[in-house]
C-alpha cells in the first residue's frame, strides 16, 4: 500500500510507519506542475508552471528512508529553487511502510518504546502485526487468514461420477 503526501511550500509533511517497521521512499518532487497545482495554488496574478527539482527523491530518501517517522520541511533551503521567484512550490511524497527486518542494516532504526525485538511480533508475518494496529472496522483480504480451511470448501463426492453417455453415432451401431 502506497502513500502519498503533500505539503505546499514552508508547510512540515510528516512521514510515519506502525511499530516494527520503516519508511520506504519510492518518489518525491519539489517544485510545481502546472496539471497538479490544485492542492498549492499560485498567488494571483502569477502564471502556472512547471519547474521541478531533479534530485528530490534521493533528498527525501537521505532523510527519511529507514525510519519510523520523519518530517521534512518543504521549503528552498531543504530542496532548492527551481521555480520563479513568486511562484509557490509543494513537495510531493510518495512511500510504503515495510518490515524493519527487509531493510539493509544501515537503515535499521533504533527500536522504540513501543517495539518489540523479540517476543510476540517476532514470530508474527508483516501483514499480521499491521493488522494489529489497523482501524477495527477495517478489512483487509490476506492470505495468512486461509488456516484449515476443510470445513468452508465444497467436498467431492465419494462416488465414482456416472459413466458417460454413448454418443448417437455409438447407439446406431
Amino acid at each position: 500500500e502506497f502513500r502519498s503526501k503533500v505539503a505546499c511550500e514552508n508547510d512540515v509533511l510528516q512521514l510515519k510507519c506502525n511499530p516494527n517497521s520503516r519508511i520506504a521512499v519510492y518518489s518525491a518532487s519539489f517544485g510545481r506542475t502546472e496539471y497538479e497545482s490544485v492542492r498549492c495554488p499560485q498567488p494571483q496574478g502569477v502564471r502556472e508552471e512547471t519547474c521541478l527539482v531533479s534530485y528530490a527523491t534521493e533528498t527525501v530518501m537521505q532523510i527519511c528512508h529507514g525510519k519510523r517517522r520523519c518530517t521534512l520541511s518543504a521549503d528552498a533551503s531543504t530542496f532548492g529553487n527551481p521555480c520563479q521567484k513568486e511562484s509557490r512550490m509543494y513537495l510531493k511524497v510518495v512511500y510504503t511502510c515495510v518490515p524493519r527486518k527487509v531493510l539493509r542494516e544501515q537503515y535499521e532504526d533504533r527500536l522504540e518504546d513501543d517495539e518489540h525485538l523479540e517476543g510476540e511480533y517476532l514470530d508474527m508475518d508483516y501483514d499480521a502485526v499491521d493488522d494489529l494496529f489497523r482501524e477495527p472496522d477495517s478489512f483487509s483480504p490476506s492470505p495468512n487468514l486461509a488456516g484449515n480451511l476443510s470445513g468452508l470448501l465444497p467436498q467431492r463426492p465419494s462416488s465414482p461420477p456416472p459413466p458417460s453417455q454413448p454418443h448417437k453415432e455409438d447407439k446406431l451401431k
